[in-house]
């Protein structure tokens, strides 16, 4: 296939590229340089490289000590694992010759850990980085459910002064691939699933005002999530008629305030599973705005008062999914009904203060509005396969739909929908008995 390709023109080696000792005899020399590399290099800790032979030869391979802002100083010291990505880089920076460019799949990890932010330092000594693209989570499924992002990089030229990282980026958002978490490019009715690379590649580099590419001033950041700097404002026609007049403000900007407080629910334990009656919430007990009352992960009375004063949960509580695979961003709230619980520490439990600022069912309305949603996402940061929100809630921007307003007649109504069923399942229960154990 190579040679069909490339008409002859390209050549494949066999060795173990991160390997000087290899890639040499396989027929790469080594002041072999290129105007481009284009990769999807293997990685994951579970292949971890522990060679010393081979770490010695990266500079990322080293420790390195961060010494504030955004500052990281490489020491003399050379570790004894690193992750094949991380090498990746560097190799392929290496391999350019100046001025070249690369592309390189990584995950995202990578672009949003702190703890990795001496990469990013390393680069910018290297070169600039010239584009940042989001990839969906679908990019290599059913394969692999890692979740990559795409870093575009030019090495400094060879009479220029290293090139600064401070320039704008462009940043770009992929959010369908041309296929589903299951490798089916069609859908039922036979309608194709959309790609958005193809559209992001026709966009990159024109003046066309729709263009979907964002330019950025990335500074110093070690947060490079492509997405986290493509807010999206484009609200829906409802929302702008919901939101006309409402103020907007920050979760951080109403805990500053006192409108309301936010904590983190608790682990208990496996063994604590199915030892009494009070419901453990976990982030699959969440469903349609509400909590699941099923006994299954149940706990006891003497579980339920350890972690009682720390929750300290009440009915009008909203509880919000910050860590997991798919559901963060999930809201419930809790009732008269379902607030003797204990709730997992993959929830953020909100409580409000000042209800003549923000009620309860108002904020819960406004963190299921379409554009609040797609914030959320925009806000999770995903280390393989698991994402979370962190602090990164306190930034998220929500209208406050409180008083007279357009919004007043949908929100009353919510909040009644909402009231009725809770009133409706406590009947329910009352009609059922108690639980059988079969």
């Amino acid at each position: 296939m190579l040679y069909i390709g490339t008409a002859g023109r390209g050549e494949l080696l066999n060795a173990n590229s991160l390997d000087p000792s290899e890639v040499t005899p396989a027929g790469l020399d080594s002041d072999c340089r290129f105007d481009v590399v284009l990769t999807n290099p293997p990685f994951g800790s579970r292949i971890p490289i522990q060679d010393r032979n081979i770490l010695k030869n990266y500079d990322l391979a080293h420790a390195w000590i961060f010494r504030g802002e955004s500052a990281w100083t490489m020491t003399p010291a050379v570790l004894n694992i690193q992750d094949p990505q991380i090498l990746f880089v560097e190799l392929c920076v290496k391999l350019l010759r100046p001025g070249g460019r690369m592309g390189i799949v990584l995950p995202e990890g990578v672009f949003g850990n702190k703890q990795e932010g001496y990469v990013w330092t390393w680069l910018r000594q290297q070169g600039r980085i010239t584009a940042l693209l989001d990839c969906p989570r679908t990019t290599f499924q059913p394969s692999t459910d890692t979740k990559t992002n795409v870093l575009f990089f030019e090495r400094a030229g060879a009479s220029s002064a290293v090139a600064s990282g401070n320039g704008n980026v462009s940043v770009g958002v992929a959010l369908r691939c041309g296929h589903d978490r299951r490798g089916r490019t069609h859908m039922p009715d036979g309608k194709p699933h959309d790609d958005d690379f193809e559209r992001l590649g026709k966009a990159f580099g024109t003046n066309d005002s729709r263009n979907p590419w964002k330019k950025v001033a990335l500074g110093e950041s070690n947060y490079l999530v492509p997405r986290y700097y493509v807010r999206n404002d484009s609200f829906t026609e409802t929302e702008k008629e919901i939101m006309s007049g409402a103020r907007l403000a920050t979760i951080g900007e109403l805990i500053d305030e006192g409108v309301l407080t936010v904590r983190k629910g608790h682990e208990v334990g496996s063994h604590a599973y199915g030892s009494g009656d009070v419901p453990f919430v976990r982030t699959s007990d969440v469903n349609n705005l509400e909590i699941s009352t099923d006994p299954t992960n149940a706990v006891s009375d003497e579980v339920f008062e350890e972690f009682r004063k720390q929750q300290d949960l009440k009915p009008g509580d909203v509880l919000m999914v910050v860590d997991g695979r798919y559901r963060i961003g999930t809201t419930a709230i809790l009732s008269e009904n379902n607030h003797r619980c204990v709730v997992q520490s993959h929830f953020r439990i909100i409580s409000l203060r000042q209800h003549d600022k923000l009620t309860p069912y108002e904020l819960l309305y406004a963190l299921n509005l379409p554009s609040v949603r797609i914030r959320i996402r925009d806000l999770v940061f995903v280390q393989s396969t698991l994402g979370t929100l962190g602090a990164r809630l306190l930034e998220l921007e929500i209208p406050l739909l409180h008083g007279r307003g357009p919004w007043r007649e949908r929100v009353d109504r919510f909040e009644d929908v909402l009231r009725k069923r809770d009133a409706l399942l406590i009947q329910i229960k009352e009609m059922s008995g108690p639980e059988v154990e079969l």
